[in-house]
């Protein structure tokens, strides 16, 4: 009965989320939508579906500095919450600060939650994408090939990635939710790892 009556008012929370996102017509009915929200969001701190669109509709707005207050203060009211984490890491990620990023994504607790699924694959992103720039600002300019040391580099970052791809892969095999498969792919024959590459075409 416990779980019933919980269903029941998610789902009202859910309907009158989307009621509300859903009056949005003008700059001012936005602006709008943000007050009423913070104003729910008192009544509900606990509500994870308030604070995301609370954040969402900052993000909207770019209202960054906003999005990264709001997430340090439920991380200190909530510090078992994972949300707060994914939205710091989404804007790290957006900025190209990826070691910053890979750690707030770290914080994410491990389940089989479509959160966990994206802040993995989204750690990946950030590995393959730090490996690929100190490929590209590391290369021989005549030659396009990296000193050894630099090689060798290059090889454990897509590796580290390779780990976080895999793990994506595993929780969603057929990419519902995420596309692992090209960025993997790449990873697999940039490793010379042939038979896998070939396992994924």
């Amino acid at each position: 009965m416990a779980d019933t009556a919980k269903q029941i008012h998610d789902l009202s929370f859910d309907f009158l989320l989307y009621t509300m996102r859903n009056k949005q017509k003008t700059a001012a009915d936005s602006a709008q939508y943000i007050t009423d929200m913070l104003d729910l969001y008192k009544q509900y701190p606990d509500a994870e579906q308030i604070y995301s669109s609370i954040s969402d509709a900052y993000i909207a707005k770019g209202m960054n500095a906003e999005v990264i207050k709001l997430a340090d203060e439920r991380m200190a009211k909530y510090p078992d919450s994972s949300l707060p984490h994914v939205y710091k890491a989404f804007l790290l990620m957006q900025d190209k600060k990826y070691d910053d990023a890979i750690a707030e994504f770290a914080k994410v607790k491990e389940d089989n939650s479509p959160v966990f699924l994206n802040s993995i694959f989204n750690s990946a992103v950030c590995k393959y994408n730090k490996a690929s720039e100190f490929n590209e600002a590391n290369s021989d300019l005549r030659t396009g090939r990296l000193k050894p040391a630099d090689h060798e580099k290059f090889m454990n970052m897509l590796k580290d990635a390779q780990g976080d791809f895999e793990k994506a892969k595993e929780l969603d095999p057929e990419q519902k939710t995420v596309k692992w498969q090209y960025l993997l792919h790449n990873v697999y024959t940039l490793t010379d790892q042939k038979d896998k590459a070939a396992a994924l075409e």
